[in-house]
């Protein structure tokens, strides 16, 4: 069983070390940000219903291919130039929605007193040129506010770390696409709990 601190009236800490089978299991049985571009139909790697096989447990999740086994390997790195370059300290930290238990986050980075959220990239070059430009690519955008959902945070920075480059872009909550957000992400883990085919997916 996890430790668990209260962070607020939003959010309370869940004690994993990222990675670990516990970690995992705990997002299998909920709802990550991760999970969020695929809900809303932004992920270029995964279906709706993919991700309700693998939440039912009918299907595997997918394996780590070489640019998440790169964006785990250099996450600790891109981590402290940032804090470095900002100033402000920010862990890697778990949570989980007091009102929605089944709205999980893991976030790469956390600030309790700026109620700062950070989320790291160490994306393509295709990708890095996006935020070059001042864009957060679309197929992240789900994630970050999912993540701003669950911590309650005031403001996420979007951190896309490349070839010793470190690009900071800002995100505040949007409130209308949260509530879009809960809705389909509710649905979803409806049809998770009920063994429901998601709308629109068939067999």
């Amino acid at each position: 069983m996890a430790a668990m601190q209260y962070l607020g009236p939003m959010a309370m800490e869940r004690v994993f070390e990222q990675g670990t089978p516990a970690w995992k299991q705990w997002r299998k049985q909920g709802i990550g940000a991760s999970d969020a571009p695929v809900i809303m139909g932004e992920s270029p790697w995964s279906s709706r219903y993919d991700l309700w096989e693998q939440k039912t447990g009918r299907g595997s999740e997918r394996p780590a291919n070489f640019y998440m086994r790169r964006g785990t390997r250099l996450e600790h790195v891109a981590r402290r130039l940032y804090i470095e370059s900002r100033g402000t300290h920010v862990e890697p930290v778990c949570m989980e929605s007091e009102e929605r238990s089944w709205m999980r986050a893991s976030l790469d980075g956390w600030s309790a007193a700026a109620r700062l959220v950070v989320e790291i990239k160490c994306p393509g070059a295709k990708d890095h040129a996006v935020a070059q430009s001042g864009k957060i690519p679309a197929k992240y955008y789900p994630q970050l506010q999912h993540l701003l959902a669950v911590s309650g945070g005031t403001e996420c920075h979007y951190v896309s770390y490349r070839d010793d480059e470190l690009v900071v872009l800002m995100v505040k909550p949007k409130v209308d696409y949260i509530a879009r957000l809960v809705r389909e992400e509710q649905e979803f883990w409806d049809c998770v709990q009920t063994g429901r085919v998601p709308r629109g997916m068939v067999v």
